[in-house]
């Protein structure tokens, strides 16, 4: 299976994030009830599932990518507008606003809330391992390994040692109910553990998943705004990346 995005050539390193794994050649981590592989080529995306259901997944990962919205007119519009992008658009022709699932970003994003990227991604993991599910255990793939499947010069391993890794869904607001403070605490969320309890809590009232949902409906964007900044801990700049990220605003 492919799936066919714009790409960028990237630096030889690995970096670990709340999402997955990257050797700067693939991406593994879980989506939704998946757990999917992607990795890059000079012309195109491949991916294929590890984990989970096969069907359906081609168009789930068009609507999370957003690969129906053509990039070159926007390319052109912004650049009117950035001198920079103008300058630096060429090299990065397959940059796109991914459709996250809406309670999982807002979740991550009062997580972020003055916040350094190595910490988020601690805070996430834990987050996920504590009440998320588990999905599946990835093998460690060994330099040598590559070596002799691909017949090329070794890649770097997926793993930071020779030990696997574990995969969990992020937690769904069901789940979530177990939180309490102390325990969020605990798992070094430090002061932001009260708001993702009230956030919970809040969002319980307020119908559940589905509300969030239907703020795509919504087409006034300030609106929008306005009843994420009811969330205790989301302010205008994290509210805007809820909309931004999953709320098609």
């Amino acid at each position: 299976d492919e799936t066919k995005v714009g790409v960028a050539e990237e630096e030889e390193h690995k970096t670990f994030s709340a999402w997955g794994v990257h050797d700067a050649k693939e991406w593994v981590g879980p989506l939704g009830n998946r757990v999917i592989s992607i990795r890059e080529t000079p012309s195109t995306t491949l991916y294929r599932v590890l984990h989970g259901p096969t069907d359906g997944v081609d168009e789930y990962l068009r609507d999370y990518f957003q690969l129906d919205t053509p990039l070159g007119p926007l390319y052109a519009q912004w650049s009117e507008r950035d001198d920079r992008l103008a300058r630096i658009s060429s090299v990065i022709p397959g940059v796109r606003i991914l459709r996250q699932d809406p309670t999982e970003c807002l979740f991550s994003f009062i997580c972020s809330s003055n916040n350094n990227v190595p910490r988020i991604t601690k805070m996430l993991a834990a987050f996920r391992e504590t009440y998320g599910e588990f999905m599946m255990e990835l093998p460690c793939r060994s330099a040598v390994e590559d070596d002799l499947k691909n017949g090329d010069s070794a890649e770097p391993s997926l793993c930071h040692d020779n030990t696997s890794r574990e995969i969990y869904s992020f937690p769904t607001l069901e789940a979530l109910r177990a939180a309490t403070d102390a325990s969020l605490r605990e798992m070094g969320l430090g002061y932001r553990a009260s708001y993702i309890v009230a956030t919970r809590d809040r969002l319980l009232e307020l119908g559940g998943e589905e509300h969030l949902h239907s703020l795509r409906d919504v087409k006034d964007a300030n609106a929008v705004q306005e009843k994420l900044i009811e969330f205790k801990g989301v302010g205008r700049k994290v509210a805007d990346c809820v909309a931004l990220f999953s709320l098609d605003q």
